[in-house]
């Protein structure tokens, strides 16, 4: 009674089991037909159980699926191997198509013959429109890179080796695509000081799921030359064993030429090709910054050229702007390697020495400066004496700003022409 009763609960547990699995659990005889199908049908194909039994997988199949199913099963059966994840597309009592997953083991009777096989079938319908949805995107996302000609695509790996290189690839990096097909990317565009870098992104990103921001980047031609590029990045694959990473390149160069080209144009003055007032206020409160923290002292030199009105006047104003452009010249040549010159403005300019830390050093420069004006200037195939005076202020006694120090330096300069021009003058606030 004891193992009666045993045998009943082990019975009770077993329906039980199978009643609440998601999955459908099946029997089938040797001939594939139906001897036991769980409740599950129900929810997944619409049938009741007693429905199905009598019936084989075939009957409920579209004629072309049924055809290819039974040919491995008949092939399974034969040599009494299991059932192993077999995809087979089934038809709902509703019509639709359904995607099942049939796994199974054969089972024997008592002389050892085959007598059937008992297994599961999972729905994975939605897995597998899921899939096919990747799949089409996939599809159109090829499409579109392929239509791209003059955007560079490149396709990589887990691993970083090129899966992927069109020709405007080729074109904008140098590499044919059979050079570069199963290279590594950081071998091939990488700068060296990127390469660590672009290593951890990329795998953070293939393995973490943490994405790489696009931006602009300046990368490597085959020949070693700079490419300046536009960079954005898509994964495909991502959740799958799989993933590959594209990157979509544009070609920046002529843009950030052109950004250059307008930033010289915003800060540099056109005539002398000296830094303007614009530059000059950003490196002198850059430069009282840095004298400030490591207590050094910083001159300013203003230079304003005398009676170059006359120059303007008598001679025209192309040829004042010859003058300008010569004293510009003369002035350039004797900076020190961290000095910087502007032009602040018409006959004006500035002259930014840091780390001046005595005044013999300034006086030194102003000596040279002003001998810069012995020798004449040559005008419209006239020689032209002009001199200079020059106004000097130093940082932190004469100005903590720079607004102090232009105005203490321009004092400086009006004493210096009060003074008979033609020299240089510091700033003194007893005589101001």
């Amino acid at each position: 009674m004891r193992a009666e009763a045993a045998l009943w609960e082990s019975v009770e547990q077993y329906r039980t089991l199978v009643e609440t699995t998601e999955d459908l659990v099946w029997e089938v005889d040797i001939n594939g037909v139906y001897t036991y199908c769980s409740p599950q049908v129900r929810e997944i194909l619409g049938f009741a159980p007693e429905e199905i039994v009598g019936k084989t997988p075939f009957d409920l199949m579209p004629s072309g699926e049924a055809e290819r199913v039974s040919v491995i099963f008949k092939d399974l059966s034969e040599e009494k191997r299991p059932i192993s994840s077999l995809e087979n597309i089934n038809l709902h009592k509703d019509g639709h198509e359904v995607v099942l997953e049939s796994s199974g083991v054969p089972f024997f009777d008592a002389a050892g013959k085959l007598a059937g096989y008992r297994g599961i079938d999972r729905d994975i319908t939605v897995r597998k429109q899921a899939e096919a949805y990747q799949r089409e995107s996939e599809k159109r996302f090829r499409e579109l890179i392929e239509s791209l000609l003059n955007v560079a695509v490149q396709g990589y790996d887990r691993e970083r080796r090129v899966t992927y290189w069109n020709s405007a690839s080729t074109a904008l990096y140098g590499y044919e695509q059979e050079e570069a097909i199963c290279s590594r990317l950081e071998d091939l565009i990488i700068p060296d000081s990127m390469r660590a870098h672009v290593i951890e992104a990329t795998r953070d990103w293939m393995m973490g799921g943490e994405p790489i921001p696009a931006g602009e980047l300046e990368l490597r031609h085959k020949d070693g030359s700079p490419v300046a590029v536009y960079s954005s990045h898509v994964m495909l694959k991502q959740d799958s064993g799989s993933p590959e990473m594209f990157c979509i390149d544009v070609d920046v160069t002529e843009q950030k030429r052109a950004r250059a080209e307008l930033e010289k144009l915003a800060t540099y003055d056109q005539l002398t090709h000296l830094p303007n007032r614009r530059l000059l206020d950003s490196e002198l409160r850059r430069r009282i910054e840095e004298a400030s923290r490591f207590g050094q002292r910083l001159a300013l030199l203003f230079i304003d050229l005398d009676n170059f009105k006359l120059v303007n006047d008598t001679m025209g104003h192309k040829a004042g702007d010859r003058l300008l452009q010569q004293v510009a010249m003369r002035l350039s040549s004797k900076l020190r390697k961290y000095d910087t010159l502007a032009r602040f403005g018409g006959d004006e300019f500035i002259l930014l020495m840091p780390r001046a830390d005595k005044n013999a050093e300034v006086v030194a420069v102003a000596e040279k400066l002003a001998a810069d004006f012995i020798l004449p200037f040559e005008l419209e195939g006239q020689e032209m004496f002009v001199t200079a005076s020059i106004g000097i202020s130093i940082f932190p006694e004469d100005g903590r700003d720079v607004d102090g120090l232009l105005k203490s330096a321009d004092a400086a300069m009006y004493r210096a022409k009060e003074n008979g021009r033609n020299g240089y003058s510091f700033f003194n606030p007893g005589n101001e």
